[in-house]
């Protein structure tokens, strides 16, 4: 299901990959299922980042909305750090508040340092959404998706 608001899909209501456990199910302690990560970088699902006629209103979109965040100071820089769902770090504090900067976030929790199955899902949805494959772990090439300036994307 994808809501529409004037015409443009949200970035939390994306749906990706395949149905089920997903790519989580098959993660080995520390790393994540390769097998996946080529398959989806080799063949995504329809509808991710392209340049066609058919994204230019979600385009125009996005662009009012990085600049008007651009004009409220811009995305929090994170850390070069790796997390993955389950650890409790403050860095995880950091990447909630830029994951709802961007839209993917919406989930307020008493525990901001806890990486829960709510933020797992919006960085598969900003990595989704960005190119990259869906593993939900915080890694080197997600860390500097994330760190793109407003003002640049």
């Amino acid at each position: 299901m994808m809501a529409a608001t004037s015409g443009c899909v949200l970035a939390q209501d994306i749906q990706f990959g395949p149905t089920g456990d997903g790519p989580g199910a098959t993660r080995t302690e520390g790393g994540y299922d390769r097998e996946f990560v080529k398959d989806w970088q080799i063949n995504p699902p329809k509808g991710f980042p392209t340049l066609s006629k058919a994204n230019v209103a979600a385009t125009k979109v996005a662009i009012d909305r990085y600049t008007q965040i651009a004009e409220a100071g811009g995305f929090i820089p994170l850390p070069d750090i790796q997390l993955e769902p389950g650890e409790t770090q403050p860095a995880v504090a950091l990447l909630r508040r830029r994951l709802a900067a961007s839209g993917d976030l919406n989930e307020e929790t008493g525990y901001p340092n806890f990486y829960s199955s709510e933020v797992e899902k919006a960085v598969m949805r900003f990595q989704a959404s960005n190119g990259l494959a869906p593993t939900g772990i915080l890694d080197k090439r997600t860390i500097a998706a994330l760190n793109v300036p407003a003002e640049v994307r």
